[in-house]
């Protein structure tokens, strides 16, 4: 059976800030897509980052720690990486794993 892919990622860049939508599983096998789309847009010097998390519809905890180091190197870059319309699965993740609320997440 071959694999199939679970995840798209779609990112709306401007001059100064980007949108990253995510739809999909995102796990230890998908991860490294989104991980390459947002630092792109880390590495192009946007100022804002919003990665849009309505169509997220499985996380795994390695994802979210991706997510967590995305986020502490965007603000070493100047950036400013946050997280918009968590999924359900998505806060259930982050209730279990990101205690220290190091993701800026928005409703």
């Amino acid at each position: 059976m071959p694999f199939e892919e679970t995840l798209t990622v779609t990112v709306l860049a401007e001059e100064t800030a980007s949108s990253v939508f995510v739809s999909g599983e995102v796990d230890v096998f998908s991860v490294p897509r989104l991980s390459s789309a947002i630092s792109r847009e880390i590495d192009s010097g946007k100022r804002q980052i919003v990665v849009d998390l309505a169509g997220v519809t499985f996380i795994d905890a390695f994802s979210l720690d991706v997510l967590v180091a995305l986020t502490v190197a965007a603000n070493a870059a100047g950036s400013d990486l946050s997280l918009r319309n968590p999924s359900p699965q998505f806060s259930r993740v982050r209730q279990l794993v990101d205690s220290r609320r190091v993701l800026h997440v928005e409703q």
